[in-house]
């Protein structure tokens, strides 16, 4: 996953920089949100809502797959004694999220620690730290393994009895699967570096023969949105930036983010939330 590695590392601080509200993934403006900072963290609440449940009086111990900048596993240090601990490919997303846990170590209830690993092949010296997990939980970064089994597999590993995996992110419909080859899930798959864009039930069926069983699927597609302002703007300058792609991983990023929303709009993708269990 090399070229995911280099993605994340090109990309991260341009992200941050054009706005993002500090994390990378996208604002959902479910029930409760009022401005920017509640959609983001909106998808956090519910992953918090989930730790609460299955650990209502003791120290939760949970697994951030893909931590990206550490916002998600700041923000629940912040809100419960939990000890998070958040894996990322790219070692200049794991200095911003050791300095924001820094930062914010004030506020924090809980811990917060980082590793530079690939979640698809954790090395044992991570698992030995993070096994016994109450809950694991990955925003948008599922689609970046090389190998959704093998995915499935490391959080099997990780996760207790009874532990759940909560999984947000793009997912082919039922019309995405028999549009297989579109250009616009190309385009998304090669300039977001997508390696696992699979269909619910078909990640459900993999996740099963990990020992991972579906407990709900909730799709939050009608909390996005799409067509912003920027968005607009990246939509004028693909002719630009389709010519750029070949030497930018920033271009590809925005050809491939340009993408994502054609295929939402087409309703080829579904952007799902899935909590899964281990028996």
């Amino acid at each position: 996953m090399s070229n995911v590695r280099d993605y994340y590392d090109a990309n991260t601080w341009k992200w941050l920089v054009s706005g993002t509200a500090g994390a990378l993934h996208r604002e959902l403006w479910g029930p409760g949100t009022s401005d920017r900072n509640d959609a983001v963290h909106y998808v956090h609440r519910r992953v918090l809502d989930r730790v609460t449940e299955l650990c209502p009086s003791g120290r939760a111990r949970v697994v951030d797959f893909g931590c990206g900048v550490g916002a998600g596993a700041v923000y629940l240090a912040e809100h419960i004694a939990a000890d998070v601990h958040g894996i990322s490919l790219s070692p200049r997303q794991v200095a911003h999220a050791e300095r924001r846990a820094r930062q914010r170590q004030s506020a924090l209830a809980g811990t917060c620690r980082f590793y530079e690993a690939d979640f698809c092949r954790l090395p044992w010296p991570v698992v030995e730290r993070v096994a016994g997990a109450d809950l694991v939980y990955a925003i948008e970064s599922f689609v970046h393994a090389d190998s959704a089994s093998a995915f499935f597999d490391q959080v099997a590993q990780v996760l207790r009895p009874g532990g759940l995996l909560v999984l947000v992110d793009d997912v082919l419909t039922s019309s995405g699967v028999q549009a297989d080859g579109h250009p616009a899930i190309a385009e998304f798959q090669t300039g977001w570096q997508v390696g696992s864009l699979l269909s619910a039930p078909r990640a459900v069926e993999l996740a099963a023969a990990s020992g991972l069983a579906l407990v709900s699927r909730t799709s939050l597609s009608g909390y996005m949105r799409l067509g912003r302002p920027r968005d607009r703007v990246v939509t004028a300058l693909q002719p630009v930036l389709r010519h750029g792609q070949r030497y930018s991983h920033w271009c590809r990023s925005l050809v491939g983010g340009d993408a994502l929303q054609r295929c939402h709009r087409a309703g080829l993708l579904d952007y799902d939330e899935l909590v899964l269990v281990r028996t």
